[in-house]
């Protein structure tokens, strides 16, 4: 769900006849086989505001995740071959590696479009499935699934396979590269917000009109508007006491609130 209750639906649609009938809520393949898809519904499913489905035959569930920082939709599950969905192309099958890879497919909450493929490289070959997709309150991706053999989230990490025919994993996809965490640089960005912790008023020192969001430590916006130099007070008195973040333009702060 949305802030607005549309509902967004991901897996796989299965086209089990060449006279191409099967649909749900009006959507259908164009052919005779099985894709990874994702749709976007209004609040009581009664509508399809937008349904897209990926170019390669899908039959494993996946993960799918509304991102509320980044204000687009999330779907994991795999890759292979020559992978396209919409404009957006990974070239998987690579120097031999003809395995399956974890997919994390990134997409227009209000078109649909789709803005961006990931995978995470592994050994060849192997069967990789993104199975649960999660978003942390910084709009990063945490994705969780099955591997088959050796998986390579980064260029320092190799995870290995121990026993049985898959291991689970969970990886976290960040939004843009890590800021450096040099002293220097961390007190450029933090926000001045006082009394921190929190019974209530919060006062944030701004120094000129920006929009801020109040968000639970799962991504929820809870709150949201203007703040000015004049008008710098958010009253959380209404929510449960708790951890909170404060997001003003691009520069995120928690709050505790008692």
């Amino acid at each position: 769900f949305d802030q607005d209750n549309n509902i967004y639906i991901g897996g796989n649609f299965l086209q089990t006849s060449t006279a191409l009938t099967n649909s749900y809520l009006g959507y259908s393949l164009p052919i005779y086989q099985s894709r990874q898809f994702i749709m976007k519904l209004n609040p009581d499913a009664s509508q399809v505001l937008w349904s897209s489905n990926s170019n390669i035959e899908g039959r494993e569930v996946g993960g799918i995740a509304y991102n509320p920082i980044t204000n687009e939709v999330g779907y994991t599950s795999y890759c292979y071959a020559t992978y396209s969905w919409g404009t957006q192309t990974l070239q998987v099958s690579t120097g031999g590696n003809n395995g399956i890879d974890v997919l994390l497919a990134r997409f227009n909450k209000t078109t649909g479009a789709c803005t961006g493929l990931s995978r995470m490289l592994s050994s060849i070959p192997s069967f990789d499935n993104g199975t649960a997709l999660a978003v942390d309150a910084s709009g990063d991706y945490i994705v969780g699934g099955g591997f088959g053999s050796q998986l390579y989230p980064n260029a320092a990490t190799t995870l290995y396979k121990i026993g049985g025919q898959s291991d689970f994993f969970v990886a976290k996809f960040a939004t843009q590269p890590c800021a450096s965490m040099a002293t220097e640089n961390f007190d450029k960005t933090e926000l001045q917000v006082y009394p921190n912790p929190t019974t209530g008023l919060v006062t944030v020192a701004v120094t000129e009109t920006s929009s801020f969001e109040v968000l639970d430590v799962l991504g929820k916006v809870l709150q949201k508007g203007v703040l000015t130099v004049q008008d710098n007070i958010i009253d959380m008195s209404k929510l449960s006491k708790g951890v909170y973040f404060l997001r003003v333009g691009v520069v995120t702060q928690k709050i505790i609130k008692e």
